[in-house]
């Protein structure tokens, strides 16, 4: 069974620390995302370094799936604007030069937008009821949905039509908002990216 590593398992290491990934585990988005602030370097066995490398976790490989299906190629940049969450976290880090422009290209938009909604965590029921209810409180429309289970966990890709956000006047940022309180209440751990800044990140 993988074991689903989080950032609290994370802060035992201590600052500019090691942390061993072995082929079992798998690192969530904060996990990864501490590691990166706080200086911890996350290693691989070494037989196992260069297919570690490419598949840090499930999560990842779910969302370029996800992306390239839906938008086209998933490029290293575009992973790492996904990696890096450009669109969800405060504490995110990413470079100076793209940044501005990521989020000039968040609130420009143009036609159809969508985000990808992406979820990891233990398995549960209601999981997928409880994120297309809130999405509908928005009058969004889910467009695809893909769910991979290993273990006892899960990663839930969902493709979502954001055009109603702008006929009501809600910012895609509130909507980001919402549906990170209910993916926090269901102890999932979720990053929720526009469109635009997978477009962006293509250009960059």
């Amino acid at each position: 069974m993988k074991k689903l590593i989080t950032e609290s398992e994370l802060e035992s290491v201590g600052k500019d620390g090691q942390f061993m990934v072995e082929s079992h585990m798998i690192l969530t988005p904060s996990a990864h995302d501490y590691a990166s602030r706080n200086g911890l370097k996350l290693v691989y066995p070494a037989a196992e370094s260069s297919e570690a490398a490419v598949n840090e976790s499930e999560m990842d490989r779910a969302i370029r799936e996800a992306v390239v299906a839906e938008f086209g190629r998933a490029d290293r940049t575009v992973m790492q604007a996904v990696r890096s969450g450009l669109a969800g976290s405060e504490n995110t880090q990413s470079t100076p030069n793209s940044s501005a422009r990521v989020l000039s290209a968040l609130h420009q938009g143009d036609g159809k937008s969508r985000a990808v909604v992406a979820a990891v965590g233990a398995n549960q029921t209601g999981i997928l009821s409880r994120l297309t209810n809130t999405i509908s409180k928005f009058g969004c429309d889910v467009k695809n949905v893909s769910q991979t289970l290993v273990g006892g966990y899960f990663t839930m890709i969902l493709i979502v039509e954001i055009d109603s956000l702008n006929n009501q006047n809600i910012t895609f940022e509130q909507f980001r908002d919402e549906l990170a309180k209910e993916t926090a209440a269901l102890g999932l751990e979720a990053m929720i990216v526009h469109e635009d800044v997978l477009k962006a990140m293509h250009r960059i």
